[in-house]
């Protein structure tokens, strides 16, 4: 993807399909080289879309550089978790 439109750094990282479990895919952020990229930059802000491993990441680097985290939900999570895990104690961490 071309992100040289944006006025701000985009780090992008890989995932994994599973659009035929949710109907979506799944990021893997969770890698040293991604968290080296991050704390190598100037970041004042970070946004978080999605309420598993990026956000696992966002809060991570957010304990880490001393930055606010910004959390927006843009899908029904909470629905996919409870259809795919039985067990209300992960449905319920899954969402924290």
């Amino acid at each position: 993807a071309d992100d040289s439109a944006y006025p701000f750094p985009v780090l992008r990282y890989p995932s994994i399909d599973t659009t035929k479990l949710v109907g979506y895919r799944a990021g893997l952020p969770l890698s040293p080289e991604l968290m080296a990229q991050v704390e190598s930059r100037h970041i004042d802000l970070i946004h978080s879309h999605c309420p598993v491993t990026s956000t696992v990441l966002a809060r991570m680097l957010r304990r880490r550089l001393h930055v606010p985290l910004v959390f927006t939900y843009h899908t029904k999570f909470d629905i996919d978790i409870a259809n795919a895990i039985h067990s209300k104690r992960l449905q319920e961490a899954s969402i924290r």
